[in-house]
């Protein structure tokens, strides 16, 4: 589940996303790619899709368009190593992220918490080697407190997510306007 970024927000946000591109080890998502996840489901039923997706139109209804700040480059890690590097999104995303969340409550195991973030690269397993890690925490560090722009919030799209050697592709499946 996800948000298109503006035109705007894709230019503030170039700059560090090429300085991650240089990194060997680290696989940037491209320009085009660029949005900002609300929720990740997984492999998901085609039944079960279809009631998240009725369930989704309903949040869409009861959510008013917002505006949210993008800011603040940050990372995921796994066993104490970078996993992925993001921006962070502000609070005002949190209403419409606990409908979404709520109505995606039917798909599988959703156990994990919902983090609202626009994914900027991922480390390749074999670029996990101390040096690079020390690398990007420096890069994170000073970039954590960049502004990336503001974002008017007026709808969301479900998308289907695959890996590719050449990285993620994703397919919007359905968009919903929000009330």
């Amino acid at each position: 589940m996800g948000i298109p970024l503006s035109e705007e927000v894709r230019k503030a946000i170039l700059p560090v996303l090429s300085l991650l591109s240089k990194e060997k080890g680290v696989k940037s998502v491209s320009l085009e790619n660029l949005h900002l996840t609300l929720t990740f489901l997984g492999d998901v039923s085609e039944p079960a899709l279809e009631e998240i997706k009725k369930n989704l139109a309903q949040a869409a209804k009861t959510t008013k368009p917002f505006s949210v700040s993008l800011s603040q480059v940050g990372y995921f890690s796994f066993e104490g190593k970078i996993r992925t590097i993001w921006i962070g999104v502000s609070k005002e995303i949190l209403p419409l992220l606990h409908h979404v969340s709520a109505a995606c409550s039917t798909a599988g195991d959703r156990h994990k918490e919902d983090v609202p973030h626009i994914t900027l690269a991922r480390v390749k397993e074999a670029g996990a080697s101390t040096e690079l890690q020390k690398q990007l925490k420096h890069l994170v560090a000073d970039h954590q407190a960049d502004q990336f722009g503001t974002m008017v919030i007026n709808n969301f799209l479900l998308y289907s997510s695959v890996l590719t050697p050449q990285g993620p592709v994703y397919t919007p499946l359905q968009t919903f306007l929000l009330a």
